[in-house]
């Protein structure tokens, strides 16, 4: 088979260095991003409880809504790892026993706790009073039950039920950022997913017995060079440790409370952090991966591609023989809100790589950018006298290929 090979190298790069630039918009401002619904206050539950309440929700993310593992998933799993730290059940059997319900036949079918105060969020879903069981269930619960059952007794058996302490453990004697950011990568694979496979409620059972006595082995992996790992919300999580607004702070707070003296350097802010993220991969998903967008922003410059498209190999691939450029792999994230917006509602006539933006371009300094807001759905005060997407608007007009087959079928 020949070699992966790009045509068009300029066009490529600045298709690439404007989702850059949506993704830098993305960060700048807090609301662009989804909080969780705690179920206690920021002032009851610390930093380290709020950054795993994250990390359990992130697992059992699979092929269901966001908003609702954030709003109810999000509610169940803080005041499990608010109880979980503190110790209020002195075995994860017994925390097992506490949230997790039985369904019928003695299958384990949902997670359940009792509303502590009323939650206006919690209210949308239907869970109105107080004192009364809010209830949620993944698409996959009995595998994600032992992941996060996995989960919670190596961090008992070897970090004191602290997460931060893992955190801490996994990068402190790191030789860069970028190793950091591959050891913390692999670790949480390991903690969470490491020999699981798929689990069914018939053998729930004994693979939580299986993981009861591996857990007791548990070392953490500090360089494997044949290490890869395409799992999707992993590397959502591990971004979101390094990007977001919310959670970088909480973060490196983390790290703070654990003793880690080297803590600052992983704020979001940090140069040479923004300069290591380059070892992100692109969290694949259904967006990135269609065919619309594939076929119109990539296909017609580059070839030899295989016929089996998987967009984070193809976008290492691009980023490899492309860089230096100003963009990394993982920034093509934004097409978890492009695409939907732009390419499925065929919004080729005031897309920036379709038609421009020239129709609906305000120019208004303060103002919302349009063109991020109804491309992307992300709130950006305009400043038109530094604007990249307004001054490089006529060398992306019309590189979308697909743009002609968009507009024809309206």
């Amino acid at each position: 088979m020949q070699s992966f090979e790009i045509t068009d190298r300029q066009t490529l790069r600045n298709i690439l260095e404007t989702f850059s630039t949506f993704d830098q918009i993305r960060w700048n401002y807090r609301y662009n991003y989804d909080l969780i619904n705690y179920s206690h206050s920021s002032n009851e539950i610390t930093p380290e409880e709020q950054l795993l309440t994250h990390w359990l929700c992130f697992i059992v993310d699979r092929q269901m809504s966001f908003q609702r593992i954030w709003d109810i998933g999000g509610y169940i799993f803080s005041d499990i790892v608010y109880n979980y730290s503190r110790k209020s059940q002195k075995s994860i059997r017994e925390l097992e026993n506490t949230y997790i319900t039985n369904g019928k036949n003695g299958e384990k079918r949902k997670l359940s706790t009792q509303i502590i105060q009323n939650n206006s969020i919690l209210e949308k879903y239907g869970f109105y009073k107080k004192n009364k069981n809010v209830e949620f269930s993944s698409r996959y619960f009995a595998t994600d039950a032992i992941c996060i059952l996995k989960t919670l007794l190596i961090l008992e058996k070897h970090f004191n039920r602290s997460f931060g302490e893992f955190l801490y453990r996994v990068i402190e004697d790191s030789e860069s950022l970028s190793e950091s950011i591959i050891k913390l990568a692999m670790n949480l694979e390991l903690l969470t997913y490491d020999s699981i496979g798929t689990v069914t409620n018939k053998s729930y059972k004994d693979k939580r017995e299986e993981i009861e006595k591996t857990s007791n082995d548990f070392t953490i992996i500090k360089k494997d060079n044949k290490w890869k790992c395409n799992r999707k919300r992993l590397w959502c999580a591990v971004r979101d440790y390094l990007k977001s607004p919310e959670f970088n702070e909480i973060f490196v707070e983390t790290l703070i409370i654990a003793g880690f003296g080297n803590a600052d350097d992983y704020k979001r802010t940090n140069a040479d952090l923004l300069n290591s993220l380059d070892v992100l991969e692109l969290p694949g998903d259904v967006w990135n991966n269609s065919t619309t967008f594939r076929n119109g922003l990539f296909d017609p410059y580059i070839k030899n591609t295989r016929k089996t498209w998987t967009m984070p190999k193809v976008i290492r691939k691009i980023y490899n023989q492309l860089n230096p450029l100003d963009f990394y792999p993982e920034q093509l994230d934004v097409s978890f809100d492009f695409v939907p917006r732009m390419c499925e509602r065929k919004m080729c006539d005031i897309c920036i790589f379709g038609d421009g933006i020239d129709t609906t371009c305000h120019k208004t300094e303060g103002k919302y950018c349009s063109v991020a807001l109804y491309s992307f759905g992300y709130r950006y005060k305009c400043d038109p006298n530094s604007c990249k997407l307004f001054d490089n608007r006529e060398q992306l007009k019309n590189v979308c290929k697909k743009r002609t087959d968009c507009i024809r079928e309206i």
